[in-house]
């Protein structure tokens, strides 16, 4: 029997609950989280967020893997369409760019 440490879906609070209960409170919001919402949440933590996938694609630049750059790239932009960084990086791909400062020694157009 142990713990197991997860957020409240409703408040998103910190919880520990004891791995043998069916269900447990919240002790900030009071709601009733099932067990099998739990486990839902506990195994989501795992997933790569849009953050590192970026810091991925980024690595890949700099080693020249332009290839795999433009997969984390998109992976990054399906969670987030709006991430200006991802764009930029999409651009470097295009160019042939390892450093985001080499942006500003290209010839302007």
């Amino acid at each position: 029997m142990g713990l197991v440490s997860l957020k409240c879906p409703e408040c998103g609070a910190e919880l520990d609950i004891d791995d043998s209960r069916e269900y447990a409170f919240c002790s900030y919001c009071g709601s009733k989280v099932m067990r099998e919402k739990m486990r839902i949440e506990v195994s989501v933590k795992g997933i790569a967020g849009a953050d590192s996938l970026l810091q991925r694609a980024f690595i890949f630049l700099e080693d020249g893997d332009f290839g795999s750059a433009a997969q984390y790239i998109e992976r990054v932009l399906d969670i987030n369409p709006k991430c200006a960084k991802a764009y930029i990086g999409k651009f470097m791909v295009e160019n042939r760019l390892k450093q985001i400062e080499e942006i500003w020694l290209m010839e302007p157009y």
